[in-house]
């Protein structure tokens, strides 16, 4: 962390903190960022950093219009995100009642070995993640030379909503790097990925078909044995609130939050026969479906809404907007009434259909 603490006379904090939260500083880190894994921005660089002052009445006169302006888009994307949370739990409760099967009053259920876990029925059995898996690895912990061009590292990053993605800026190394790398394993359509280091550890993808790439310590790979558990079925259990409450309970803490892989082998899981497997895999996709959709819209709701907030304040801080006039026609207020009158009406189905699942 940086602590910045003006020291000329002219110059207003809570105005210099706008600027800070707008896209001039945001260019400029982008710029001059530099690390690997962990972006790093150096003190001596960030003393570079020039920015526009104006006389100090103007800086105020900025500094309080943002804190007015931004009040109410705060307010609307805290609803939003109060609505996240509501499909989010609902989503979870689903979760951990199919896949343990919760709520079958004609199925005989009995306590599992793990103290625990739910009681699960009686013709399922418990076992570990290990045994469950052909092969469990983690990616790269001596990750090669960045290159210009090459094959794609990818990490934590590239699991983006329960999907493994390639992304505009990922790392690359060169074809030779990856060859080496080969030599190991080969991440394989089917497999899964889970985020083990960082602070968003748990964090679960079934890969699909994708151009050569590689991943790197921050991944594990899991290769489920078919004859045992599905892939879609396990990346259900792994975002269990049972399964997500183990893993961070046994995470270590230093520089960043980590799962050993050895500790991530020996969890438990459960195995239903396969056909029950698949017909829990079934119901839960045709329940989410609806829930995932509203998801989505409140997310596109939030992503609007900052950044509507972004625009305002980076066009604030360099003046291209009069901040008077701004104010006195009412302009935030009118742009969000239509944004909170669109997001209404275009959400209204997905709310009622999720309601109903």
């Amino acid at each position: 962390m940086f602590v910045i603490r003006p020291r000329v006379v002219g110059l207003d904090s809570v105005y210099l903190g706008w600027v800070i939260r707008s896209g001039i500083f945001d260019a400029f880190v982008s710029y001059h960022y530099a690390g690997s894994t962990i972006n790093h921005l150096y003190q001596n660089v960030f003393e570079t950093f020039c920015f526009p002052c104006p006389d100090l009445e103007t800086q105020k006169t900025i500094a309080a219009f943002l804190d007015r302006e931004t009040a109410r888009i705060d307010q609307l994307t805290a609803k939003k995100e109060r609505q996240a949370e509501v499909l989010a739990e609902k989503r979870s409760s689903e979760l951990d009642s199919r896949v343990f099967a919760q709520g079958s009053e004609s199925i005989t259920s009995r306590k599992s070995s793990h103290k625990r876990m739910p009681a699960i029925p009686a013709h399922w059995r418990a076992t570990k993640i290990l045994r469950v898996c052909d092969f469990l690895s983690d990616g790269t912990h001596l990750p090669p030379p960045r290159t210009d061009e090459g094959i794609p590292l990818l990490s934590v990053r590239n699991i983006v909503n329960g999907n493994f993605v390639n992304l505009h800026d990922d790392s690359l190394i060169s074809n030779e790097a990856y060859a080496d790398l080969c030599r190991s394993f080969v991440v394989q359509s089917g497999d899964i990925v889970m985020a083990i280091v960082g602070a968003t550890i748990g964090k679960v993808a079934i890969v699909q078909k994708m151009p050569p790439f590689h991943i790197q310590r921050s991944v594990a790979v899991m290769r489920p044995s078919r004859s045992l558990v599905s892939s879609e079925f396990l990346t259900y259990y792994l975002r269990t609130r049972f399964f997500q409450s183990l893993l961070w309970e046994s995470t270590s803490f230093s520089a960043q939050p980590g799962i050993y892989l050895t500790d991530l082998g020996r969890f438990p899981i459960i195995l239903p026969p396969l056909d029950e497997q698949a017909e829990t895999v079934k119901q839960m996709q045709t329940i989410f479906a609806p829930i995932e959709r509203a998801q989505s819209m409140v997310s596109a709701s939030i992503d609007r809404l900052q950044e509507y907030r972004y625009a305002l304040v980076t066009a604030a801080v360099t003046g291209k907007i009069d901040v008077p006039t701004w104010r006195k026609c009412g302009t935030t207020d009118r742009r969000l009434d239509a944004f909170e009158a669109d997001m209404g009406a275009s959400a209204q189905p997905e709310r009622q259909e999720a309601a109903r699942a």
